[in-house]
């Protein structure tokens, strides 16, 4: 597996999981971009009609390149953006909305209380992606929502998965801590309570 990191990833924090939404959240954006390039084609066709003069061809050819630059460009930008990355310790969501508007929410993994996801409709069911909806404590809002995510059961397990490895190696770092700070008090050597 490739390894991945991220500005303001922690000493031993290791990526489990990099998850954009369902590439299918594109596809109103596709259709205005289809919509402007057959409104200009049917300007143009009409323009060209009663005129011989190419100005009016190329400043409509030119408005409409610039909307499908505009249009495709933001929200592809948006789309590669919004990202949800699961580490081994904490869940973080960039949620991109728009060229200048950015919202971070991360939690730690032993703060979330339950995760659910749904699935609605027959594009959604048959492409398999649906909503993450995560409620964590010591969040701001009632809920850290994922919207159009692939295949949001198995990411569901994944965060499940690295909260019962964070939990088992927790108790494991305890117990060794528990051992080391506590030596056993029928020998009377001198050693560092702290190595």
């Amino acid at each position: 597996m490739e390894e991945y990191s991220f500005s303001g990833q922690k000493n031993d924090e290791k990526v489990v999981l990099i998850m954009n939404q369902h590439p299918w959240v594109m596809i109103k954006p596709a259709l205005k971009i289809l919509a402007i390039i057959l409104v200009a084609t049917i300007v143009i066709k009409i323009t060209l009609g009663y005129s011989s003069v190419m100005g009016p061809v190329y400043i409509i050819g030119a408005v409409a390149l610039l909307l499908i630059i505009l249009i495709g460009g933001k929200n592809y930008f948006v789309w590669q953006n919004s990202i949800m990355v699961l580490t081994d310790t904490r869940l973080i969501l960039v949620d991109q909305n728009g060229w200048f508007n950015r919202m971070v929410t991360e939690t730690n993994l032993e703060n979330i209380l339950t995760i659910n996801h749904a699935i609605n409709g027959p594009i959604r069911t048959l492409l398999n992606f649906g909503d993450l909806n995560i409620r964590a404590s010591g969040v701001v809002e009632d809920e850290i929502i994922f919207y159009d995510v692939y295949n949001p059961y198995e990411i569901q397990q994944a965060i499940v998965k690295a909260q019962s490895e964070l939990h088992q190696d927790g108790s494991d770092d305890n117990n060794q801590k528990k051992s080391v700070l506590h030596p056993d008090q029928s020998q009377n050597s001198k050693r560092p309570i702290l190595r």
